[in-house]
């Protein structure tokens, strides 16, 4: 005698088919064709014996189209334009600032070795501290390089502008004398520092330099508070007949150097100007 159906047991089983459902795909049967009845069994058959060791056939990989192709390589070409252009672009900004900072590095070290020159000035009874004729200017300063244990000698510097040619145009440049310990020697270097400024190529023992290009300075000195231009006349020699003025020989309480650069080099601004204070009126060297 069977027993009756239990209802929770057939409640448990509608609701794991029902799941069952959910989780498989619904497929649908394909349908039959006369004449392919053994090919669908096979087919069939297959497919339950892959299904049944978990494997499913793989789909096809799938190519680019050929227009697919055309828009990949329009896309990497504009890619390759842009990065060029900017490697371009990133190449003349470093050219620039390369060549802006050489410039700016050339006229510090000028304005520092004039600078240099002033704050070593030494006065003397033989030629002036220092004089300008509006083309030349001339100093005495100290030996920058004396001797080991030796007192430091006397040096006469010349700035002038050298005229332009065809292969260069004018350039700033600085004369140095040898160094002299006695006084008719460095009246001698004097008058070779104006020999220097008319005849560059004179032969002379001096060492010269061109500092940088310039189309014009000037100078003024201050006396008393004021600026004025420095017209000094050049003179070969002090008077032999009567001793000289000491007013003239001493060192201006300032010098103020004006500079114009030429056209196209990395300084902003025009003009450039740069003043110097003597240590016995500002209370110390500057430039």
């Amino acid at each position: 005698m069977r027993s009756p159906p239990n209802p929770l047991l057939a409640s448990c089983r509608a609701a794991l088919a029902g799941l069952c459902a959910l989780a498989l795909p619904h497929r649908p049967q394909p349908r039959r064709q006369p004449g392919l009845i053994g090919s669908h069994s096979h087919s069939q058959t297959a497919g339950h014996h892959l299904q049944r060791h978990g494997l499913n056939p793989r789909p096809r990989a799938r190519g680019l189209t050929l227009i697919e192709l055309l828009v990949a390589l329009t896309i990497m070409s504009a890619l390759a334009l842009f990065s060029w252009r900017g490697l371009d672009g990133m190449s003349r900004t470093e050219s620039h600032t390369r060549t802006h900072t050489q410039g700016w590095l050339q006229w510090q070290t000028a304005l520092a070795q004039w600078s240099a020159d002033l704050n070593h000035l030494h006065e003397n009874a033989v030629v002036p501290a220092l004089s300008f004729d509006g083309q030349l200017l001339r100093l005495v300063r100290t030996d920058p390089h004396p001797p080991p244990g030796q007192e430091p000698g006397l040096v006469v510097v010349a700035w002038a502008l050298s005229p332009a040619s065809a292969e260069a145009p004018a350039h700033w440049s600085r004369w140095v004398s040898p160094p002299v310990t006695q006084q008719h020697d460095l009246l001698r270097a004097w008058q070779a520092a104006q020999l220097w400024q008319r005849e560059p190529n004179a032969a002379l023992p001096q060492q010269a330099l061109a500092l940088l290009p310039l189309r014009s300075w000037q100078v003024l000195l201050n006396q008393g508070g004021q600026w004025q231009p420095a017209t000094t006349p050049a003179q070969a020699t002090p008077a032999q007949t009567a001793p000289p003025d000491p007013a003239a020989l001493r060192a201006p309480e300032g010098v103020r150097l004006l500079l114009t650069p030429l056209e196209g080099q990395a300084v902003p601004g025009g003009p450039i100007t740069h003043d110097w204070i003597h240590p016995r009126v500002g209370g110390g060297k500057s430039g």
